[in-house]
């Protein structure tokens, strides 16, 4: 390979860390929203070394998830707004259900999401890469043989 068709160095670094910072904020960022706000207050009040910004860490972090929850408050609207009309053979309760599906998602994007994306990242640091990935075959929903 000749090195004039090398990617320049500043440009590859840029994209470097673009990309790590886009899957480190993907695997912990809900993690550290939910439970990594509160540990530098829990541990300098226990050790007494309390600072100003250490004190108001919890303030910023319950600010932040109110963003996300007017965020998910949002989104419940915008969802219930873009529904169809119920059909008459639906009964009502179901739409309790889906309505209890949205008080599970912030539990359900802190389990899921971060959970696969830091396993995968585990795999990818440990090297122990999936051996092969299996193809199904593409064929018309119509189509017999």
């Amino acid at each position: 390979m000749s090195r004039s068709s090398r990617t320049p160095f500043w440009p590859g670094v840029l994209r470097f860390f673009s990309l790590l910072e886009g899957h480190v904020t993907l695997a912990s960022i809900s993690i550290i929203i939910a439970i990594g706000g509160w540990i530098p207050f829990v541990v300098a009040t226990q050790t007494g070394q309390a600072t100003s910004v250490v004190e108001g860490m919890p303030m910023t972090v319950g600010i932040i998830q109110q963003i996300g929850m007017i965020g998910l408050i949002v989104s419940v609207v915008v969802f219930n707004a873009l529904l169809p009309p119920r059909p008459i053979h639906v009964p009502r309760e179901r739409c309790v259900t889906m309505w209890l599906q949205w008080l599970l998602y912030p539990l359900t994007l802190l389990v899921f999401n971060s959970s696969t994306a830091l396993y995968s990242q585990w795999c990818l640091l440990t090297g122990r890469y999936r051996e092969r990935f299996d193809v199904t075959e593409k064929r018309a929903g119509g189509a017999s043989r």
